[in-house]
């Protein structure tokens, strides 16, 4: 159970998210591709589609040359990470003229200086010949490998290209899901997006192809030798107890050097409980509403421990829950990823985003990665798209979530007794990202209602960043008297009144360019009389 700072459904929350901030947009939020990947080989058709009315044929490049990325009207080379039209069937193609080099068209996107991420979505399909003009290649083992090249251009022109994060081979022409994840190297102004293929006779089209940008809003690598306390909080005692977990918080537990945090287990009593461990959470001190949140970590893989690094709602309800990595001592075949919602009717429900972890080498760092959009999550595994989880038939939260990370005993984690104590749930990197045409979000608390002559009430918001990475400033925009407020730019203070009347404040959150304002309200009673 997560604890929260204001005790609202997810409904209501929503509502007054939407009533109080109105820099929120949902046409923009909305904005998103429920796809399907697997992870080897993908078919998505059995029969080629018919080739788009704008697709760019084969004679229509030579060597080197280029042409315009005709129909991919959804990407606006001016901001790129607002385009998108869903279900729009925008195209573009390209083809080779020889089995080595790449022709025909790129897109050069610009790039801004607070752009840490990228991710590229959408289908391709490639069409390629056997024999005989138009004719389409059956199954063969020489089919044509489709993908598309990222490059990065500098402030001098070079270009350093990216392999893909993932190469599609065709077994059958048809489309197939394209999810890449790409961080952005520093001192990059420009993007430049080509498509692959590898025979001269082949030609690759590109359908609702779009682009969204992220910038950073968390990052920790742990260094020094301490936990930022601006950042995470310390559980202690027996916190989070989920189907009869056997350790007990302790502060002992949490160990940071050599820019990792270390969670260890010690099969050691306290609190009348067998086992000492650690958890760490961001709660009260960083959430954020929807966005990348990733975890670097190594797991121990052993029975009886439950490593976890996953996402609570602020608001005290549960579920909402996500794990983004959570790992039972007991299994080792699967790797579990989990959105945890309620249904309609209250029941619990859990998605899991499921797939074999043979041919990984466990003991190493790991990265778990969710991409957080309003009504689908996509999960990523060391950076490559994994699965999907959304709307219609899988609910996701709506409200801002903080960050936990622990290491269980037993319980699911499996049977204790044979497994030898302690073991260690090592954390090298924690990183959050929000879509870069989003503004920073704030959220301010629960209007309040004070009676004179207790003349002080409480001014409290929530931002999705670390406190001194962001500018806060309150100020009284409307009310009957000047009012004191004790630390106008601390995201939680206080507000002294000498009148009774409405007040109303406004929170303004900046970051770098970034300024959004939220409004709080304080009702003040005149005097109870005395009888």
């Amino acid at each position: 159970m997560g604890y929260g700072f204001f005790y609202l459904s997810s409904r209501k929350l929503w509502a007054r998210i939407v009533r109080k901030s109105p820099f929120i947009s949902t046409k923009n939020l909305l904005i998103d591709f429920v796809i399907l990947l697997l992870a080897n080989t993908f078919v998505l058709a059995d029969t080629p589609l018919a080739a788009p009315p704008n697709q760019i044929s084969n004679s229509g490049f030579t060597g080197t040359g280029k042409a315009q990325f005709t129909g991919w009207s959804q990407i606006d080379p001016t901001n790129p990470a607002t385009g998108g039209v869903d279900g729009a069937d925008n195209y573009v193609s390209a083809a080779v003229t020889d089995n080595t080099k790449s022709a025909g068209i790129e897109q050069t996107i610009p790039i801004r200086p607070e752009w840490a991420r990228v991710i590229l979505r959408g289908n391709i399909r490639v069409v390629f010949q056997n024999s005989g003009a138009g004719s389409t290649s059956p199954v063969t083992a020489d089919s044509p490998f489709v993908g598309v090249m990222v490059s990065w251009v500098d402030k001098t022109g070079h270009r350093t290209s990216v392999p893909n994060a993932q190469t599609w081979a065709y077994t059958t022409p048809g489309w197939v899901i394209v999810n890449q994840m790409l961080d952005v190297p520093p001192g990059t102004t420009a993007m430049v997006l080509a498509p692959e293929v590898s025979k001269s006779s082949a030609t690759a089209s590109f359908k609702d192809l779009t682009l969204s940008a992220w910038v950073s809003t968390f990052q920790d690598g742990f260094s020094g030798s301490n936990l930022d306390p601006t950042r995470w909080s310390i559980s202690l005692g027996k916190h989070n107890v989920r189907a009869d977990e056997q350790q007990w918080f302790t502060a002992d537990s949490l160990t940071v050097t050599n820019n990792m945090l270390r969670i260890r287990a010690t099969h050691q009593a306290e609190g009348g409980l067998p086992f000492q461990s650690g958890q760490v959470s961001s709660i009260y001190k960083f959430q954020q509403l929807f966005g990348i949140f990733e975890f670097q970590v190594k797991i121990p893989l052993v029975s009886g421990a439950w490593p976890a690094a996953y996402l609570l709602g602020w608001n005290d309800d549960w579920p909402p829950e996500v794990d983004v990595q959570e790992q039972s001592g007991r299994d080792t075949t699967d790797i579990r990823e989990t959105n945890h919602y309620s249904d309609q009717y209250g029941r619990h429900r859990g998605s899991q985003g499921n797939f074999s972890m043979s041919g990984l080498d466990m003991t190493q760092f790991h990265t778990y990665t969710i991409a957080w959009e309003a009504g689908h999550m996509d999960w990523y595994f060391d950076g490559i798209y994994r699965s999907t989880t959304g709307l219609p038939y899988d609910d996701v939260s709506d409200v801002p979530m903080y960050m936990t990370m622990n290491l269980a005993c037993g319980s699911y984690g499996g049977d204790t007794s044979q497994t030898p104590w302690p073991q260690d749930f090592f954390i090298k990197q924690v990183g959050v990202y929000q879509r870069s045409d989003l503004p920073l979000p704030v959220y301010p608390g629960d209007d309040q209602e004070i009676t004179l002559p207790q003349n002080t009430a409480k001014l409290s918001a929530i931002t999705c960043n670390p406190l001194d990475s962001a500018l806060v400033n309150w100020t009284l925009i409307e009310g009957p008297a000047t009012v004191k407020i004790k630390d106008p730019h601390s995201v939680t203070t206080t507000a002294t009144f000498s009148k009774p009347g409405m007040y109303r404040f406004e929170v303004k959150v900046t970051k770098g360019a970034s300024t959004n304002n939220g409004q709080y309200l304080v009702y003040v009673n005149t005097a109870i009389a005395k009888s």
